[in-house]
């Protein structure tokens, strides 16, 4: 009698847990089979937690250079809450005074004031790679290349140049808390709709794997016991 009234209160309680899970698929799935009609797939995610979560913004960098600050977030560039987007990672970014010139390891971009591309350079119009770094130097754009200085003169055309005073380089750093809280949105705003969500924590992508897993043991657990219980004669029966 002890072991069954055992058997039966360990039933019990992972009948619990699995009720839990069972009850998370049965909302979730309900929600992303009305997803349409709720609008649920035109929502969209603005919380930097579960934007995080669900691996967007994982790249972030901030560059500073006369007084103005440039940000990347993802494959996007931010400029005075303008974002335009650029796939690969910068590498480099400083100001003129004017506008912002910035470098991925190919590319040179001049952006406006508005947060716009207004000029585009790569391999097939001259400019070295890969490039490591950007500056100004008598007024003109420096990059530094494989160990290397490379001067763009007044009518586009690129050469080496034996660079006789220290260069610093412009280097990004991390977004702060405040700045996160307010670019995240801009950035990823339009990414990450709820019925992605959704299907994340139904699918049990975005759902701890061990959570997964012990539920799984749970429902088996209580399918097998079940069976158990439902054919194993009772005591009372035994006697008569």
């Amino acid at each position: 009698m002890h072991k069954r009234r055992l058997f039966r209160k360990i039933h019990r309680w992972v009948g619990l847990l699995s009720a839990l899970w069972l009850l998370q698929l049965t909302v979730t799935g309900l929600l992303l089979q009305h997803a349409n009609y709720l609008g649920l797939n035109r929502s969209y995610v603005s919380q930097n937690a579960i934007l995080q979560w669900f691996n967007y913004g994982h790249h972030q960098q901030a560059w500073e250079s006369n007084h103005q600050t440039l940000y990347q977030i993802d494959d996007q560039v931010i400029i005075n809450g303008q974002n335009t987007s650029i796939e690969q990672q910068l590498v480099a970014a400083i100001h003129n005074g004017q506008q912002w010139i910035v470098a991925t390891k190919s590319t040179l971009y001049w952006f406006n004031e508005q947060g716009q591309i207004s000029q585009q350079l790569d391999a097939f119009d001259g400019v070295p790679n890969p490039i490591q770094g950007l500056a100004f130097y008598d007024r003109n754009l420096l990059i530094w290349v494989n160990n290397k200085h490379w001067l763009m003169n007044k009518q586009g055309h690129w050469h080496p140049t034996n660079v006789t005073v220290n260069i610093t380089f412009p280097s990004p750093r991390s977004l702060k808390v405040d700045e996160q809280k307010r670019l995240l949105p801009i950035a990823l705003g339009q990414r990450l709709s709820f019925d992605k969500v959704l299907y994340g924590i139904h699918s049990g992508l975005k759902s701890s794997i061990w959570l997964n897993t012990l539920s799984g043991f749970a429902l088996l657990y209580l399918s097998l016991s079940g069976i158990y219980l439902f054919f194993k004669p009772s005591q009372r029966s035994s006697q008569d």
